[in-house]
Order: C-alpha cells, then structure tokens, then sequence
C-alpha cells in the first residue's frame, strides 16, 4: 500500500511502472496556486485520480486521505466505535483496494465510508461537496456516490509486515504530513503496525 501525496505538478515525473500491483492512494489535490496552470487536472471530467489512474495504469488508484484538514489527522482520530468519530472516505474501481484503504482508515482512527467508484473521488476534491469539512459517517455516505459492487477484501491490514511495507511517498514541502501518519502507529495494537517509508522526491 502506497500513499502518494507529493505536489500534484510533481507526480507526471514519476515512472509509469514505479507502483505496478500496488494499492496506491491518491492523497493529492490540485492547488493553482502550488501547481500553476494545468488544464488537464483542472477541467479533468471524472476527477484527478483518473489521470493518476491513466498515468499509473498498473497500480490499483484509489482517492483517499485527502479531503480534510492535516491538523484533523493528529487531533480527530478516536477509537473504533467511539461517539463523534470523523469519517474519511475511499473511492476506486478495484473494490478490493477500496476495502484495503477502508481497513487502514479504521486503523488511523477514523470511520471509513465507501464513496463509489474512483470518478467519485471528484467530491472529494477542493470545491467537492464534502472537502475541507468534517462529517460522520452517515453524513458523508450521504454525500457519496454509492458502491458498484460489493466489497471483497484481499488484504487484511493486520497481516501486514515488515515485508509488505505500506508507503508514505512525500516531497520535502510535506514532511509533516508523514510525521503525523508515523505517529499515529503508537495507537495500534500489536499485529496491526504499518512501517511507512518516507521517500523523498529530489529536485
């Protein structure tokens, strides 16, 4: 499991076969500001992680981990099944993927929703109807575009190992980011920890 989360600008400059049978997780989002111009990711139809999709055509793309505030990654998290749990959405097309991220989601301490197929990711994205706010997790499935098929895990997070690590793939600028995801395996128990690998993009 990889979570890509450079600069939205930044990830074109990776090679097409780097997460080839991978879970990768789109935690991007395109910022003019940050990214400039690029027509393509701003008037992208079904959203930007189907050109992450396009260009990564090996790797199983699902959107998550984007669509609330960094500080609510460290201050939200709440064990499972405790009362005013956020919830985090996942979104794509290979089912089983989504329901890999979902576990993982659960992990960090968050309700996981299925949002539907990866072109639902776009409400997930800045201007999206669910972006930068807080919701349950009955709210957000309100707002999400419901599931194509059913659910068929392949992977148990708890089985991960030290051989299977999940990745936390970061430029520099959001380091942070990466800090707070490896803090937040002090709150699992044991079996369930994730060796997040923090790679840097070099200019």
């Amino acid at each position: 499991v990889i979570v890509l989360a450079v600069p939205m600008h930044r990830f074109r400059e990776l090679p097409r076969d780097l997460f080839a049978g991978k879970i990768l997780i789109d935690a991007m989002n395109y910022w003019e500001e940050i990214d400039g111009v690029d027509q393509e990711l701003a008037t992208a139809p079904a959203g930007t992680s189907a050109i992450v999709q396009e260009r990564f055509r090996s790797a199983r793309v699902v959107k998550s981990l984007n669509h609330i505030t960094y500080y609510k990654f460290d201050e939200g998290r709440r064990p499972h099944g405790a009362p005013g749990r956020i919830a985090m959405a996942a979104a794509g097309d290979d089912r089983a993927a989504v329901a890999a991220v979902m576990q993982l989601i659960d992990r960090l301490g968050f309700d996981a929703v299925d949002a539907g197929p990866l072109e639902a990711g776009l409400t997930l994205e800045p201007d999206g109807p669910v972006f930068g706010v807080s919701y349950r997790a009955d709210e957000l499935s309100s707002l999400s575009r419901p599931p194509r098929r059913p659910l068929k895990p392949s992977l148990n997070l708890r089985d991960v190992s030290a051989d299977e690590p999940c990745g936390l793939l970061v430029d520099g600028t959001l380091a942070a980011r990466g800090m707070i995801l490896l803090k937040m395996r002090k709150g699992w128990g044991r079996g369930d920890w994730i060796h997040l690998v923090i790679a840097m993009v070099v200019e």
